[in-house]
């Protein structure tokens, strides 16, 4: 396991910070688009989150009937000007995401917040329902003759009982709720094709959420998400050797 530390340059594919709420019900979805004004200085590019279902029906006889209904608007998407930071404002909530290069937890934090002011302000949410901190990593590695990820994860993947031959690829997911304070974890697990031959990389993706009945004050929702990065970090440094992590230190 590896000690938990401050990493010069962190693995992070995506961070994501986001809170469901409950809006007041005479709130007119079209309200957030208004917020390109304020926003335009820093987030130039707005496009609009339309929602689609396709469907697929069965009967016997008949060949199969496809179906596609167009669901409209769900919410509205900032861009920054280098396209690396993106906020959400929909009617079940705001998120907040930032591509790589990864900065800093400071910077994630105080960038959603900023954006969740401007949510707070635009549509004056009753309560949230939900709070998420969730990173996704990505690991490149070299292929060992010995198994695969051996040297990477603290805990590999193995081949089934009774089966010989060598682990190729793999992905596994689990999920763990603390009964101290119900605080959900969701960890992803997967290889990925690297970029060169006997490369191969592995996908870390960390969700830790907490769902409840909480205020819309940021100043009483932040020790939440700072806690919920607290538990982020511990299952990203018992997830990986110290070796590993090491190469990240510089």
């Amino acid at each position: 396991m590896a000690k938990i530390r401050p990493l010069k340059n962190p693995p992070v594919s995506e961070s994501v910070v986001d809170f469901r709420a409950v809006l007041p019900a005479a709130f007119k979805l079209e309200s957030f688009r208004a917020l390109q004004y304020e926003l335009k200085p820093r987030f130039p590019r707005m496009e609009e989150m339309r929602q689609f279902k396709a469907g697929v029906s069965f009967t016997r006889g008949s060949p199969p009937m496809q179906s596609y209904e167009e669901k409209g608007t769900v919410g509205y998407r900032f861009w920054s000007q280098t396209g690396e930071e993106i906020m959400q404002f929909q009617l079940n909530g705001f998120t907040f995401s930032r591509l790589k290069p990864y900065t800093d937890w400071q910077q994630v934090r105080d960038r959603f917040l900023e954006g969740w002011e401007h949510y707070r302000r635009t549509a004056s949410p009753e309560r949230v329902t939900r709070i998420a901190v969730r990173y996704i990593n990505r690991i490149d590695f070299v292929i060992e003759a010995r198994g695969l990820l051996t040297g990477v994860l603290m805990q590999p993947p193995k081949t089934p009982p009774g089966f010989q031959g060598d682990l190729k690829t793999f992905m596994d997911r689990t999920v763990t709720t603390d009964p101290a304070d119900g605080t959900t974890c969701i960890v992803t697990r997967a290889s990925e094709p690297g970029l060169e031959e006997n490369r191969q990389s592995l996908l870390l993706d960390i969700d830790v959420f907490c769902t409840g009945t909480f205020t819309c004050d940021p100043t009483e929702l932040k020790p939440i998400l700072e806690r919920l990065r607290e538990r982020k970090n511990g299952v990203f440094f018992s997830s990986l050797k110290d070796a590993v992590v090491r190469r990240y230190d510089s």
